[in-house]
């Protein structure tokens, strides 16, 4: 059953999915990953008896960024390693960004009634302070009055 409030988080993850920044995160994470795998391929295509075609260097840097590391292709060469590691600290990058959005599109509405409960209260605040500022006179002035 689909109730109230999955069809508003749907709706939410679909503005997501359809914005300009997760667009360009994924235009720009595929990129990254299509060139990472050429990179790696001119590094362990001639060395690495498990990267013999580029499509084993793209499986390669999409299971090492996705921290999936299957373990069928691991690079032999130091530079190779040293461009794995390098490519596991900006997968996690990548996807800490994705997080990111995709807490925002979730829960973004909610930060912003908090600012508005918050931006209320203080108003409120500032109301009961200058109350008690002005009960504060008048007392003071009852008591100047009560003395004489």
């Amino acid at each position: 059953m689909i109730t109230n409030n999955n069809k508003i988080i749907f709706k939410r993850i679909m503005q997501l999915v359809t914005s300009v920044e997760f667009i360009a995160i994924t235009i720009f994470g595929n990129l990254f990953i299509f060139l990472c795998s050429i990179v790696i391929y001119f590094i362990e295509g001639g060395s690495n008896p498990n990267m013999n075609h580029f499509i084993d260097a793209v499986w390669w840097c999409f299971s090492t960024v996705t921290s999936v590391g299957y373990g069928d292709v691991v690079p032999v060469t130091i530079t190779g390693k040293i461009f794995g590691i390098f490519l596991m600290l900006l997968g996690t990058a990548i996807f800490a960004i994705y997080t990111a959005l995709f807490a925002n599109a979730v829960l973004g509405d909610y930060t912003k009634r908090f600012r508005g409960l918050y931006r209320e209260i203080s108003t409120e605040e500032e109301q009961l302070s200058k109350s008690i500022e002005e009960l504060k006179k008048i007392i003071d002035n009852l008591e100047a009055k009560d003395k004489k």
